[in-house]
């Protein structure tokens, strides 16, 4: 959690998401959740909401259902049904894996290769394009501002 005594002399909040994981202000973006993750804004080098999909699980569900009628018509007895029950199983269990395994994140990366991964699910796409606007602007006045000031 960010509270007063982690502020940099200046810095100041521009933007907080519900519930402070994510906090914006005129130096850095700070993201805390299971992981902490601090990213000055003269090295943010991109921002995007990317949707991450496991297709392989619906590719083998989609075989699973396909092939077990199929190649269960070479078997007999017991083992038919059992082959049958098995392959649509294990089908359905895969497309239900697909969709519990979908993910939508907010990105930030900087230069340096690290990045901040957020997940979207509650923000809408208005929320979202004003986070963007808000992390572009502060970077511009930051690299600006170090531009002004004397280096000692």
């Amino acid at each position: 959690m960010f509270t007063q005594n982690d502020y940099l002399p200046g810095e100041y909040v521009i933007r907080e998401s519900d519930g402070k994981k994510l906090v914006l202000t005129n130096y850095r973006i700070r993201y805390d959740d299971e992981d902490f993750t601090s990213i000055m804004l003269e090295k943010v080098s991109s921002v995007k909401v990317s949707s991450i999909y496991h297709f392989k699980y619906i590719i083998w569900g989609v075989l699973f259902l396909l092939s077990g009628p199929f190649l269960s018509d070479f078997l007999f007895g017991d083992l038919r049904e059992v082959f049958l029950y098995f392959s649509i199983g294990l089908g359905i269990f895969f497309i239900i894996l697909f969709f519990l395994t979908r993910k939508h994140l907010f990105i930030i990366r900087s230069d340096g290769g690290d990045a901040i991964e957020m997940p979207i699910r509650y923000l809408s796409q208005k929320e979202i394009q004003a986070i963007v606007n808000d992390i572009e602007q502060a970077k511009v006045e930051r690299v600006a501002n170090m531009h002004r000031l004397p280096v000692e």
